[in-house]
C-alpha cells in the first residue's frame, strides 16, 4: 500500500494547525495519522481516535497509520477501532476496492490543454458572431433575403426518406435531414413529389415539410391550387334517379348521377375524379363509384355531368355521398381542352384527396 506523504503535522478534526505528538511507544499513547485523499489529520492518542470514530469522523476507507509503526491500514482494518468506524459515505469506495489511482501527470496535462483549446475556440465563435452579426435580412426565409425560400421550395420538418413512390414502402431515393431545402414539384394525396438540393426526386409526406407559399398571401393565392387543386372545385349534385326505361336485374336498378362542377380559380383543371360513395340505412360505407370528368374544366367555369349510370340496390343503398377526389391544374391550357393548340404542353401540377363541396342525397325514389 503506498503510504501518504510523511510528516505529522496536519489538520485536527476540531481545529486547523493542531500538530502531533511526538515518537512513542506504549500503544496507549501513540498518536495515528488519518489520511482522506490530500488531507491528513492527527489523533493525539487511541482514546482520541475512538472517540472520533464513534462520532463518525472517521470513515471506513481511511488510511490509519500507528506513530512508529511504517504500516497503512483501512480503518476497518485497524483492532482498536473494530465496530467503532461508521458506514462510508456515497462518494466512499466500496470496501473490497483499492482508492482509485490518481490520473497521471501527463493526462491531467493533456485534459486541460484540450479544455482550454475548446473553450478558446468557442469564445473565438462567439467573438466573430458578435463583431459580424448577420443582418435582419439574412435571417429571413421569406421575402428578398439571400436565405430566404422562394416560392416553391419547402423546409425539412423533420428527418425523413425521399422515396421513389408515395409510398411508405418505396425504396428510399435520398436521406434527407431536418431543416434541408427542397423544391416542390407537385403533390399526389398526402405526397408531395419534391426535388432535393442534390437533384434526386422522389416522394415526402405533407407531414414532412413546410411550403415556403402558405407563409405569404400572394404566393399562396396563386400556388395552393396548383397543390391542392380539389380544393377550389365546388361540386353541387342535382339527383339521383331511377331510370324509367330500366328494368330491375334481380335487386340492382339503373339509377342516373347529374351533377355540375364549378371552377373558382385561373388555371385550367383536368383529371378530375368524382366519387360517389353508397350508404346504407344507418350510413355506413357499402360501395364506391369514381367517375372521372372527361372534358378539362376552364378557368372560372363550370362543367355538367349528365346520366352517368350505376346499378345499384336500391333497398340495401338508399343513400349516397358525392365529392372529389382528385384534380389536376394547369398553368397553361391543356393540350385536350377546346381550342388548344395541339403541340402545346401542359407543366405537372398537383391531384388532391380532399373533399369539397361534399353534398349528401337521399333516395333516389323519393324524388
Amino acid at each position: 500500500m503506498t503510504a501518504p506523504a510523511a510528516g505529522w503535522y496536519g489538520a485536527s478534526f476540531f481545529g486547523p494547525g493542531v500538530p502531533g505528538t511526538p515518537d512513542r511507544t506504549d500503544s496507549a499513547m501513540a498518536s495515528y495519522r488519518i489520511n482522506r485523499g490530500d488531507q491528513t489529520f492527527v489523533a493525539r492518542d487511541v482514546a482520541e481516535l475512538k472517540l472520533w470514530a464513534a462520532s463518525g469522523k472517521v470513515f471506513v476507507d481511511d488510511l490509519v497509520q500507528a506513530q512508529g509503526t511504517n504500516r497503512w491500514e483501512y480503518a476497518y482494518e485497524v483492532k482498536e477501532l473494530a465496530g467503532l468506524v461508521k458506514k462510508r459515505s456515497a462518494a466512499s469506495l466500496a470496501l473490497d476496492d483499492a482508492p482509485a489511482a490518481p490520473a497521471s501527470t501527463g493526462v491531467r496535462k493533456l485534459v486541460i490543454a484540450l479544455c482550454f483549446l475548446g473553450i478558446v475556440a468557442a469564445f473565438g465563435v462567439v467573438l466573430k458572431v458578435f463583431m459580424n452579426p448577420p443582418s435582419p435580412e439574412q435571417l429571413l426565409l421569406t421575402g428578398d433575403g439571400p436565405n430566404a425560400l422562394q416560392d416553391r421550395d419547402a423546409l425539412l420538418t423533420q428527418s425523413a426518406s425521399l422515396r421513389a413512390q408515395p409510398s411508405a414502402t418505396a425504396p428510399q431515393v435520398e436521406a434527407l435531414v431536418k431543416d434541408a431545402r427542397v423544391s416542390l414539384v407537385s403533390k399526389s394525396g398526402e405526397w408531395y413529389r419534391v426535388q432535393s438540393q442534390a437533384g434526386n426526386r422522389g416522394w415526402v409526406t405533407v407531414g414532412e415539410v413546410a411550403p415556403a407559399y402558405v407563409f405569404t398571401e400572394q404566393a399562396h393565392s396563386r400556388l395552393d391550387p396548383i397543390f391542392n387543386p380539389e380544393r377550389y372545385l365546388l361540386l353541387n349534385a342535382h339527383t339521383w334517379d331511377i331510370a324509367e326505361d330500366s328494368p330491375k336485374r334481380g335487386t340492382e336498378r339503373k339509377t342516373l348521377f347529374t351533377f355540375n362542377i364549378s371552377n373558382s380559380t385561373d388555371y385550367w383543371m383536368d383529371q378530375v375524379v368524382v366519387r360517389i360513395t353508397f350508404l346504407d340505412k344507418d350510413g355506413r360505407t357499402v360501395a364506391n363509384r369514381d367517375v372521372q370528368v372527361a372534358d378539362p374544366i376552364p378557368p372560372r367555369g363550370k362543367a355538367e355531368i349528365d346520366n352517368v349510370e350505376v346499378m345499384v340496390d336500391i333497398a340495401a343503398v338508399p343513400n349516397s355521398r358525392v365529392r372529389i377526389v382528385g384534380a389536376r391544374a394547369h398553368e397553361k391550357t391543356p393540350p385536350n381542352a377546346p381550342g388548344a393548340p395541339a403541340t402545346e404542353g401542359a407543366p405537372e401540377g398537383g391531384a388532391g384527396g380532399g373533399a369539397v363541396g361534399e353534398v349528401v342525397m337521399g333516395d333516389p325514389a323519393d324524388g
